[in-house]
């Protein structure tokens, strides 16, 4: 059990990573910036990552 919960833990630091939050709001937002509510999304991409 103990070693499940050291790979879980280096698993959220690493989604919870600036950078990788980024990475993965470039890589769903790519050909959908027309879209309304990607761009409201990125308007506040900040606060709304931070919320994640």
């Amino acid at each position: 059990m103990g070693h499940r919960v050291r790979l879980y833990e280096g698993l959220y630091r690493r989604v919870y990573d600036w950078d990788n939050l980024l990475l993965a709001y470039r890589k769903a937002s790519k050909g959908k910036r027309g879209n309304p509510a990607v761009a409201a999304f990125e308007y506040h991409l900040k606060d709304n990552l931070i919320r994640l």
